[in-house]
């Protein structure tokens, strides 16, 4: 092996050790990030529920909006949240923690297939190029080198 194939070498392993740190490093933080995700959204489901089962004030009866309120039909609801913070609060709690359970599975795996794919990419191109780099120094020094007559 000759001293530019030894230097490629080496800077190929530097390179695979340094993308195998950043993918160690970045699935790490995927990880940390999807559990917190997980736990930010099992306490907002416990709070959603917490408020939703908080009594409400019955009215007072001589308030001015009483005649405005009675006039609601009884199965509408003043306030329906259709998105926001306690939108998908309505099932049970178990089902609720397997969903979410799955989309932090899910996001795990996409961080992953992500990091491999730098990772790969990362060492195709520094070797790639420095490989090919390497090979075309030789070869146009190759081309300087005096010739021999025999």
């Amino acid at each position: 092996m000759g001293g530019w194939t030894r230097i490629w070498v080496v800077l190929t392993v530097v390179t695979c050790a340094l993308a195998a740190w950043g993918y160690v490093d970045s699935t790490r933080y995927a990880e940390q990030r999807a559990n917190s995700d997980y736990g930010d959204a099992l306490r907002r489901y416990d709070n959603c529920r917490h408020e939703s089962e908080t009594p409400e004030p019955a009215p007072s009866g001589n308030s001015p909006f009483d005649k405005y309120l009675a006039q609601q039909p009884g199965s509408a609801k003043l306030s329906e949240p259709l998105v926001g913070p306690c939108a998908g609060t309505d099932i049970p709690r178990e089902q609720y923690a397997q969903k979410q359970a799955q989309q932090r599975d899910d996001s795990l795996a996409m961080a992953k297939r992500d990091a491999v794919d730098v990772l790969g990419s990362i060492v195709a191109w520094v070797s790639g190029t420095v490989g090919a780099l390497f090979l075309a120094v030789g070869w146009i020094r190759r081309g300087f080198r005096r010739k021999t007559r025999t």
